[in-house]
């Protein structure tokens, strides 16, 4: 009796490691899937996928050889002018400003219209342009040629990922830029799309605007004070 009753036990658990292999074979077609659809037509990562602010993370993907075509410039200035992601240390908590968030999204594919405050509608920039460096002064250039593109003072509809890969930075940081650009009332907000495949159209500054000329001309009679 006793040695029918371990020859019982022994088969339960000779049958539970047969089971867990099978188990243990059906998660590793799991993961060949996943390789194979990630390489056919998985989305392209960017140079900065996790959303890191540290130095490693601003370079390109894969890097150059040493790792910086320039050496990098650490600053740390008032919270208004500070460069954040690229060419800042990481703030502290302390130093952070707040931002509103939206907390609810509307329906895709419904169009909101946002009168802002700090649209630079009648009133000029806080800041002149030529005080801006890194992300902030990319993200206004590149808002600059759309607005080019579009012939005036308003871009086209730019989603916030197409930034982002023009500012070489993670999509949080951009939209941390972007937000601190509007408080400068640099660029402004006209209208935007959020959802899937939002996007944003944004005002520039005229004063903005004349700068960026006079800078690609070399004409600096061309810029307007502000």
């Amino acid at each position: 009796m006793a040695q029918n009753l371990i020859l019982l036990v022994v088969g339960l658990v000779g049958l539970t490691i047969a089971a867990d292999r099978f188990v243990l074979g059906a998660a590793q077609l799991l993961l060949v899937w996943n390789i194979l659809r990630s390489w056919n037509g998985g989305e392209k990562a960017g140079a900065d996928p996790w959303g890191g602010w540290s130095l490693e993370w601003t370079t390109s993907s894969p890097p150059p050889p040493n790792s910086f075509i320039e050496i990098p410039t650490l600053q740390v200035a008032g919270i208004d002018d500070r460069q954040e992601a690229a060419t800042t240390l990481a703030p502290s908590a302390e130093q952070v400003p707040k931002v509103e968030t939206q907390t609810a999204s509307p329906p895709s594919g419904k169009l909101e219209t946002e009168l802002s405050p700090t649209s630079n509608a009648g009133s000029g920039p806080a800041n002149k342009y030529s005080s801006l460096s890194g992300i902030q002064k990319k993200i206004t250039l590149f808002i600059y040629s759309s607005c080019e593109k579009q012939g005036g003072f308003e871009s086209g509809e730019l989603p916030i990922k197409d930034i982002a890969e023009y500012s070489n930075t993670s999509v949080p940081s951009t939209k941390k830029s972007v937000q601190r650009l509007i408080q400068k009332r640099i660029i402004g907000k006209v209208r935007y799309k959020n959802g899937r495949g939002g996007w944003t159209v944004y005002s520039l500054d005229s004063s903005v605007s004349s700068e960026i000329l006079a800078e690609k001309t070399g004409d600096k009679s061309m810029a307007v004070s502000s």
